[in-house]
């Protein structure tokens, strides 16, 4: 219905980038970065749960070593996005960083960026509490 209605609003229909909040793209790319952020956090939670559960006597050393390439591998993508995230924000014009920190406080403070109150400063998540964390 949210579609239909928007068609009505716009007379060109080839021009989607015309919507009534303007979003832009490298704030949108930083969103995604985000997201992506806590898939592979959760996928990590869930490996790290399960990982009892696989460990069983038939559970080869190769197939181990598999599960813990991986394991490391999105732990590493973690570390990255922490980076790229606080690097590509650092980055942005001063309105574009309000506009995503207000879109994204409660996903930023949950995943330790520690949004700031004037929503212009976010922190790459502190080692020390990731260290708690495992």
């Amino acid at each position: 219905m949210k579609l239909i209605l928007s068609h009505h609003h716009h007379t060109s229909i080839t021009m989607p980038s015309t919507q009534l909040t303007q979003v832009p793209q490298s704030v949108l790319d930083l969103s995604g970065d985000l997201e992506e952020l806590v898939y592979t956090k959760a996928a990590i939670g869930i490996y790290d749960r399960t990982m009892l559960a696989i460990v069983n006597p038939t559970t080869t050393p190769m197939e181990l070593n598999l599960h813990h390439g991986s394991w490391l591998q999105a732990k590493s993508k973690v570390a990255s996005l922490h980076r790229s995230i606080v690097a590509d924000f650092n980055r942005l014009p001063r309105q574009m960083k309000r506009t995503f920190v207000r879109a994204n406080r409660l996903t930023l403070s949950e995943h330790g960026f520690r949004p700031s109150a004037d929503n212009l400063e976010i922190t790459r998540p502190g080692s020390r509490r990731a260290i708690a964390l495992l």
